[in-house]
This record gives structure tokens, sequence and C-alpha cells, in this order.
């Protein structure tokens, strides 16, 4: 489950365990009725969350390229605003207001894991190359070692074989 459904989940309890009426409400001391404005206030907020990747959701499944085969097109309404409308209960302007915030936190949410993935490549790149470069120098290194081992069982001195080889 993920923290925004944990954290709703928590909310509806806080809430719930308040009561269910307006004579339990009133039976609350001043102390409880202070305290239970932070839950309601959170399920509130959590439930316009789920809200927005909801018309967030029927936004992506009604893009206008999809055109009839959208979802909210297939479900008889003329864009995801209509249909985030008739589903929440909200104006006009408000469902296209919860749209608009549903689309963009999806997008937001896809680029950060698009970043994620790209740092993560990005870092098996950077491994790839340093152990390119290490073996690059291993390599250099065994040579180095060939060409001094060759030098010293002829008994000449690499530069100097390396300059007459040269002519």
């Amino acid at each position: 489950m993920t923290s925004v459904a944990m954290e709703l989940t928590w909310a509806v309890a806080a809430v719930a365990a308040l009561g269910s009426s307006s004579a339990e409400f009133a039976s609350l001391s001043d102390a409880e009725v202070l305290a239970a404005r932070g839950p309601i206030a959170d399920l509130l907020r959590l439930s316009n969350t789920a809200a927005a990747f909801l018309a967030g959701t029927i936004a992506q499944r009604s893009r206008s390229e999809l055109g009839q085969s959208g979802l909210a097109a297939r479900h008889g309404f003329g864009n995801a605003t209509l249909m985030a409308q008739q589903t929440t209960g909200l104006s006009r302007v408000e469902a296209g207001r919860l749209v608009a915030v549903g689309a963009l936190m999806s997008d937001t949410e896809t680029a950060g894991w698009q970043a994620a993935e790209a740092a993560r490549d990005a870092a098996l790149a950077a491994q790839a190359a340093a152990e390119a470069v290490a073996e690059a120098a291993r390599e250099a290194e065994r040579a180095a070692a060939q060409e001094a081992e060759r030098a010293a069982s002829t008994g000449c001195n690499p530069r100097l074989r390396s300059t007459l080889n040269r002519r």
C-alpha cells in the first residue's frame, strides 16, 4: 500500500472514531474537538489527492489522440473534465482544475521515475567506463612490463632500442 493509501486509512479511522452523528460530536470535549481538526483536515486533503489521482488517470485514458476509444468518450462524456465532474460532483471549473492537477501529478511522478532511471543508467555507464579505463591501464602496464622484460633479456636499454628501431 502506498504512503497516501496508508495515511488515508489512518485518517479515515481517526475521523470514524470521532463519531457518526451530531450528538456524538456534541459529546466531545473541547480538547477532543480541537484535536479532531487535524484528522479531518488530513482526510479532506488525502481524499482530494485521491480524487486528483483518479482525474489524472481519466485524463490519461481519455487523451484526444484516442478519439472515441478514450475512456471518457466510451462512457458518453465529451472529455475527461466532464467525466471527472460527474464522478466527483464538483462544478465543471473545479473538475477541470482537478483534471489539470491530476495530470500534472502524473507527469511529475513519471518524470521522477524517468530521472531515477536515467541516473541509474548514468551510474552504470560511469562504472563501465571506469572499469574500461582500469582495464586499459592494466593492459598498458602489462605491455610495458613485457617490453621491459624483452629489453632486459636482450641486454639493451628500452629507450635506446626504441630509438634504434625507429631508424
